[in-house]
């Protein structure tokens, strides 16, 4: 095998043969002073020098002092011999994979779960099991269908109580109930995403069991009270008049145990959008509101004649309630039995058919209601619940 060394190393053995070159011409020198005087030894001395020089460099070359560097080297100084030739891998690991030290040098796919960890794990056999949200001892059942994505791949859907394997250090992302699943005993359930990584354990139960999905709000209610402070009902009517302004407070109000809306996704909130006749009022506003797009659910509601407007309100849960007051400005023309409807649109969890990626929203990409409506089905043009607005002249 051949022998590296470093420069510090021959130099150091070099100089040292010098000295000892010198002070052996020198010896010779002097011994050379008592045969013949100074100034005819002095050339041969220095003839002496110069073909040292030239044998020291000649050796050096060769590679001689090199071995004698090398066996002295260590012993003076501590050091160590190095081989040459590959003394590391060489070959180049796929992104993803660690290799194995030098001289193996393979390459393998660690699961890699947390810093640090290496799992012994292959497969995770993943189940998928929900329960409601307010209460952990229902389970979703039969009817709950997940769709399951892996490293960003489309696995399909997965029943509630079914299971899949994976591997550990997959990325998963699952919605539960997407589209609504519908349970036996006619619960709509809304859809809920929940992403993370598989563990390294033979067996792995997605969500925790603190995760529940919430049932949408069939049963919500709508509260209109006139300006009297009495309640609006069928018979109880607001009489309105030519330019005049109006302000009526009202109230949403969640079922027992349900949601209004996906309270895990809300995204920017339900939709709450009023229907009037454009020609007698000029101005409807819910107050401290943000407005919110017209979904195509109400523009199919719209008659001649008639606009909507539609504003942002919060999701609510489990007998929640919110006040609101809604303005309206009366136009020149006198309102003769000037119906108004509230319609609520619920926001829900979708998917985008094209790109595959969560929607949060009340309507998917291609305009189709996410949400939930009295006729317990999804994917139809109706909202979550009306509140009809009578008045008179």
């Amino acid at each position: 095998m051949a022998i590296q060394f470093t420069t510090g190393y021959t130099l150091f053995i070099g100089i040292v043969a010098a000295i000892i070159s010198v002070i052996v011409l020198w010896q010779l020198y002097i011994g050379k002073i008592r045969e013949e005087n100074k100034v005819a030894a002095m050339p041969k001395f220095i003839f002496g020098i110069l073909f040292l020089g030239l044998l020291f460099f000649g050796l050096m070359e060769m590679g001689v002092l090199a071995g004698i560097s090398a066996s002295l080297s260590p012993l003076v100084f501590g050091g160590k011999v190095t081989p040459t030739g590959p003394t590391a891998c060489t070959n180049i690991c796929a992104a993803g994979q660690s290799q194995k030290p030098y001289p193996d040098c393979s390459c393998y796919t660690p699961a890699l779960v947390t810093a640090g960890e290496i799992c012994t794990v292959d497969t995770t056999t993943v189940t998928l099991g929900v329960h409601d949200a307010f209460d952990a001892a229902t389970s979703v059942g039969g009817g709950g269908s997940h769709r399951v994505f892996l490293n960003g791949a489309d696995k399909g859907y997965v029943t509630d109580g079914s299971t899949f394997s994976a591997s550990p250090g997959d990325k998963y992302r699952i919605i539960f109930a997407l589209n609504g699943s519908t349970t036996a005993a006619g619960n709509y359930y809304y859809a809920r995403q929940v992403t993370g990584t598989i563990p390294c354990k033979g067996t792995f139960l997605i969500p925790e069991e603190s995760t529940g999905l919430c049932v949408a709000g069939n049963g919500t209610t709508i509260t209109v009270w006139l300006q009297d402070g009495s309640v609006m009902t069928d018979s109880n009517l607001e009489t309105l008049e030519a330019n005049s302004h109006y302000e009526w407070p009202f109230r949403i109000k969640a079922p027992s145990s349900k949601c209004v809306g996906n309270i895990y996704d809300s995204g920017t909130g339900n939709v709450l959008c009023i229907n009037y006749n454009n020609t007698a009022l000029k101005k409807l506003d819910v107050t401290n509101q943000n407005t919110a797009g017209v979904p195509q659910a109400e523009s199919n509601l719209a008659a001649k004649g008639n606009s909507s407007v539609c504003f942002y309100v919060p999701t609510l849960a489990n007998s929640q309630q919110q006040d609101f007051t809604l303005a309206v400005d009366t136009g020149s023309i006198n309102p003769s039995d000037t119906n108004m409807t509230m319609n609520l649109y619920d926001v829900a969890t979708g998917i985008n058919t094209k790109t595959l990626a969560t929607i949060t929203d009340v309507q998917d990409n291609n305009l189709n209601d996410l949400g939930y409506n009295t006729t317990a089905s999804v994917n139809t043009a109706a909202a979550l619940v009306s509140k009809a607005i009578n008045t008179k002249n």
